[in-house]
């Protein structure tokens, strides 16, 4: 017991401290913490430690010490973040305030004291970490943060959800893109890029951002310095695409020789038009390139495709072998930039037709999908849709809703000679047009000269508004870029471009299907004659055919149409003539049987 409390006595007065005098209000002041913490030494300050906190637990506060220790530690530790070191990596882009975290050639570590005050080491990271620039989207009010790191002898980039870098668990994923973090550091490496973030308001750049391509107000992604894209990670190979090699005034000399050819001049002008197409409140269009291989239909898209950036395939033009949602996806991404898609064939085996395809990418927008918790934010898009394929992409029976969305063209002769030669310098030289174009368009009355082709084209042939919308779209568009970059050549006329456009006859669902009907009847006409041994449909007068309503209901939908959605329009256009009643139907009587039957128009043709 004595040799205990002449260890005491030592202590005590090894630590300069009369403990015997402290009372509990001055054991949990500061001055006290600051006397501690002013002993350099460490084996020192962690005995005097020790006989502070066994003093406290005679007063009965040891408690109340303990957490007032820790926060005045703290307090000490954000005191040395207001001064801060300096970032020190190797080529650093920045430098910023790192607080008291020490940032250098070695990683990211700062110096931390345990209960006792004793000094040791936290490794945020073991190789140079630091944000580098934090974009805002304006439209979603979301924000993305871009982190850099030093490895392998270079600064590599990620950009992540400000959610990501936040949390403990999902910074994990970032493994995945090269950033050495795991588990074990996760918490230490979120606490270090938040408070240097915080540091650094005055420093970090904090730029506008945008999750598409294309036009965002007047600013058109990616050929802007004031504003950024933020979907980079999701998208990579897609908007890397978007990018300028070789020379612009050969590719304008050698593509303008290729355009002597109409089908190839009609390609560029659709992905001409593609931003075009918001400016004026217009649809998004189909333009379908088809026929035999061997043609030149994906070397031309492809030629189409280097207005923008490089138009190989798995860059900008793209395998039609994927799924809708995911085509709507990209298109989103786009925007306003063309979507290239070659051989529409590879997808038949998942569709009767293409006609389901070809309404969803037309509408411009998906649609709203539930997660778990929430409505997933809907795509949109407003671009033109450039595909080639080995046969056309509607049908005879094609809803008219379909046949108005798509230009397309048989390419009986080819588009490009030498197919080879073209996508061997296309390859090389891309993405030059499409800044140049965008830029030109800023002095141009875009609106006025819309309007001038569709009411040429209304007045000049018998289409549809919708066919002409495109096709206004893709003669302003072609007529533009001869003005930007093809100085001695003439724009395209209605005459040059009408025997591409269908008529109202091609479209009409009524139309096309009273035709249809009229075919079958023809190739039945035996049906209708009386004593023979065959189904009898119903009889023929001088110009009408009185057909079983049942027959005529089962022959239609074979054709793929429906009688009671045509059937008010064949009474409008007197294909049909109704009963004194105003049926459609009467209930008459055929070889002495009774049954509805429906009275057509019908002279033999």
């Amino acid at each position: 017991m004595e040799s205990m409390r002449r260890n005491d006595q030592a202590m005590l007065q090894y630590s300069n401290i009369d403990f015997s005098n402290v009372t509990k209000k001055k054991i949990i002041g500061v001055e006290f913490f600051e006397s501690i913490y002013a002993i350099k030494e460490e084996n020192r300050r962690q005995y005097v430690l020790s006989l502070a906190e066994q003093r406290a637990q005679e007063l009965t506060v040891s408690r109340q010490f303990n957490k007032g220790w820790q926060t005045f530690l703290r307090s000490k530790a954000k005191a040395g973040a207001v001064t801060g070191n300096r970032t020190n990596f190797p080529e650093q882009p920045l430098t910023l305030n790192a607080g008291d975290w020490i940032a250098d050639g070695d990683g990211v570590k700062r110096m931390v004291r345990d209960r006792y005050g004793n000094l040791k080491v936290e490794y945020a990271s073991h190789i140079p970490v630091m944000p580098l620039e934090i974009l805002q989207n304006t439209g979603e009010g979301t924000e993305k943060i871009r982190i850099g790191f030093y490895k392998y002898g270079r600064w590599n980039k990620i950009l992540a959800p400000r959610s990501t870098v936040a949390s403990n668990v999902k910074i994990v994923e970032l493994a995945d893109m090269g950033l050495d973090v795991t588990s074990d550091n996760a918490r230490l490496m979120v606490k270090y890029l938040a408070e240097v973030t915080a540091l650094n308001t005055d420093r970090i750049p904090v730029v506008k951002s945008c999750r598409h391509m294309g036009w965002s107000g007047n600013e058109f992604l990616p050929y802007t310095e004031d504003m950024k894209l933020d979907s980079e990670s999701q998208y990579q190979d897609l908007i890397a695409s978007v990018s300028s090699l070789g020379g612009l005034q050969e590719w304008i000399d050698y593509t303008g020789e290729l355009r002597k050819n109409k089908v190839l001049r009609l390609t560029m002008g659709a992905s001409f038009a593609s931003p075009l197409i918001a400016k004026v409140s217009a649809l998004p269009f189909v333009f379908h390139l088809w026929g035999g291989t061997g043609v030149g239909k994906t070397a031309g898209a492809m030629v189409a495709a280097s207005i923008w950036g490089d138009p190989r395939p798995g860059k900008l033009t793209r395998t039609m072998n994927m799924t809708v949602n995911s085509m709507m996806q990209m298109a989103s991404v786009l925007r306003n930039l063309p979507f290239f898609g070659d051989e529409l064939q590879t997808i038949k085996s998942r569709f009767e037709n293409y006609d389901k395809l070809i309404m969803q990418v037309t509408e411009g927008i998906n649609r709203g999908r539930m997660t778990d918790t929430a409505l997933q934010q809907q795509m949109t898009w407003e671009n033109a849709f450039i595909f080639t394929g080995e046969e056309p992409c509607t049908q005879n029976v094609s809803g008219g809703g379909v046949k108005n969305r798509v230009i397309e063209i048989e390419c009986t002769d080819n588009v490009v000679n030498d197919g080879n030669g073209v996508v061997n310098f296309i390859n090389k030289n891309y993405g030059l047009a499409g800044p140049e174009y965008i830029r030109f368009l800023s002095d141009c009355s875009i609106q006025e000269l819309f309007e001038e082709k569709m009411k040429q084209i209304l007045a000049e042939t018998d289409t549809s508004e919708k066919q002409a919308m495109a096709m206004a779209l893709i003669m302003m568009a072609d007529e533009l870029a001869g003005l930007a970059f093809y100085c001695n050549e003439a724009p395209l006329t209605v005459e040059d471009v009408k025997p591409f456009l269908k008529v109202q006859a091609d479209i009409d669902a009524a139309e096309r299907s009273f035709r249809e009907i009229v075919g079958v009847i023809m190739e039945h006409e035996v049906n209708f004659k009386p004593d023979v041994n065959t189904a009898r449909w119903g009889r023929m007068g001088t110009d009408f055919v009185l057909i079983n309503k049942f027959v005529l209901t089962r022959e239609l939908q074979a054709l793929g149409f429906s009688f009671d959605a045509v059937k008010k329009k064949w009474a409008e256009k007197g294909y049909l003539l109704k009963s004194t009643s105003g049926r459609y139907a009467n209930f008459t009587k055929v070889d002495n049987a009774k049954d509805y039957y429906v009275r057509l128009k019908y002279d033999g043709m």
